[in-house]
């Protein structure tokens, strides 16, 4: 026999439960502003205030260059499973915590990247600091455009697009 759950008992996650987000139905952004709000530090912030790894290796890691730790991490990430969904659970409690602490509407949430929160307007945030997790205004842009699958964010002060969704095979990156 098969069991069909009905919608009433189907669990729908909230936007700011889930890792990745983007909001579809916005097709363009146009001269209201959309800041990007970045977790600085995101993974080795996670691994420390939740006593993820030893203190010792906390130690090693907090001595290490930008570069080196993301590489180090990465690799223990790969190799460890259990600080994987450590890491991960942490990261999306910080970023869902921020989302509702600063009390941001769903439908000023443009998108999630994993450690990265867009949002649609000019909103005060109250608090920069979830668990450890310092969350920093990255980037400001002024449009946004979503074209087949992929996000065109432009900045007009700068007169910058940077996009989102564009793969480049290894072999083509600096080919003119």
């Amino acid at each position: 026999m098969v069991h069909v759950p009905s919608k009433k008992s189907v669990k729908k996650k909230s936007i700011a439960e889930k890792s990745l987000y983007l909001n579809t139905s916005i097709d363009a952004v146009l001269f209201e502003g959309i800041t990007e709000y970045d977790a600085k530090d995101a993974g080795f912030s996670v691994i420390k205030n939740l006593g993820l790894l030893p203190e010792e290796e906390i130690n090693k890691i907090s001595s290490m260059g930008k570069y080196e730790k993301n590489v180090y991490i990465g690799k223990l990430r790969g190799s460890n499973s259990e600080l994987s969904r450590g890491m991960t659970k942490g990261l999306r409690e910080a970023v869902y915590e921020f989302i509702k602490v600063n009390e941001i509407p769903d439908e000023q949430i443009l998108s999630i990247k994993n450690d990265a929160v867009f949002v649609i307007g000019n909103l005060k945030m109250k608090v920069l600091e979830i668990n450890g997790v310092f969350f920093s205004r990255k980037n400001n842009y002024t449009s946004y455009h979503y074209i087949a699958g992929k996000e065109f964010y432009y900045n007009s002060v700068r007169n910058e697009i940077t996009t989102k969704g564009i793969t480049i095979p290894k072999g083509e990156i600096g080919r003119a």
